[in-house]
């Protein structure tokens, strides 16, 4: 009877071990299945800052990895030097201007290159600069360097008839204050420049014509009409100034004459100075025939 019992409670323990063991190794494979499924979590995506703007940021794979590639720099053109200007470019330059009514700015490129070039510089930068300062009715500083250029360049007639029409501008201001000795002294070393011009280019007709306005200031009306008139022959007719000039000389010689009224010249000299002053290129005379 004791034998019985323990052998039925031995049975007992194996039968309750082998379940233990059966359940546990259930739980097992249940545990490796649900670990099979799940997905692994996923990366935490980089974080932008504000010292990676200049990077830029690409996927490498379908996990959600970022990679940072620093960006490039663009390739930036070379630069050229600036092509130096000779100085007759920058002379040219200047006569544009001064063409262009900018005088002010001409004169400052002008005395530019003066004060760089001390001694080398070219009698044209003064006269340039002479006729920018005419153009802005600094007379005094006008003649000066007029009178510069005829030094450094004796041979050029145009330098002369510069000097000329400066004195010319300065007798109209002397006549409308009424001072005619002024007037005299000046009009007369406006003969002596244009003389001396054409001793250099005897038929200039710039010089020509020079000279006939101050014949005329001069109250000599009939020298006025014969230099106006070799003026025109060598090369000044179709220049508009000059037409009217003779035109407005003729008709006041005749305003005697009951069929001509009185005419008012100063605008008409005005303009021929201020015109023959910037004519674009006085060098150009050649003689027309009649």
């Amino acid at each position: 009877m004791r034998k019985g019992v323990i052998c039925l409670l031995t049975l007992a323990c194996v039968t309750l071990a082998g379940s233990a063991m059966a359940n546990a190794s259930q739980a097992l494979n249940e545990d490796a299945t649900v670990s099979a499924v799940v997905e692994p979590a996923e990366k935490p995506l980089a974080v932008i800052t504000e010292e990676k703007v200049d990077a830029v940021l690409l996927p490498v794979d379908g996990t959600g990895n970022i990679a940072v590639f620093e960006k490039e720099e663009p390739i930036e053109p070379i630069k050229q030097p600036l092509k130096k200007l000779t100085l007759e470019e920058e002379l040219a330059q200047d006569q544009q201007l001064i063409n262009d009514d900018e005088a002010e700015k001409a004169i400052g490129n002008l005395t530019a290159i003066i004060e760089e070039r001390g001694c080398l510089v070219p009698a044209r930068a003064y006269y340039l600069r002479s006729v920018a300062y005419f153009n802005m009715q600094k007379y005094n500083d006008a003649l000066g360097d007029a009178q510069t250029a005829s030094r450094l360049d004796e041979d050029e007639p145009l330098y002369y008839v510069q000097k000329g029409l400066i004195r010319l501008a300065i007798s109209q201001m002397y006549d409308a204050m009424g001072q005619d000795a002024a007037v005299k002294e000046q009009c007369g070393m406006v003969e002596m420049d244009s003389d001396k011009s054409l001793e250099f280019q005897h038929r200039y007709w710039p010089a020509l014509f020079c000279r006939a306005i101050s014949n005329y200031m001069r109250g000599s009306i009939h020298k006025s009409l014969e230099d106006c008139g070799d003026a025109l022959k060598r090369g000044g007719r179709g220049v508009s100034f000059v037409e009217a000039f003779n035109v407005y000389v003729q008709a006041e010689r005749s305003a005697g004459d009951a069929r001509f009224p009185t005419v008012d010249i100063q605008p008409v000299l005005f303009n021929s100075i201020n015109g023959l002053m910037n004519t674009p290129d006085k060098k150009q005379c050649m003689e027309i025939a009649v």
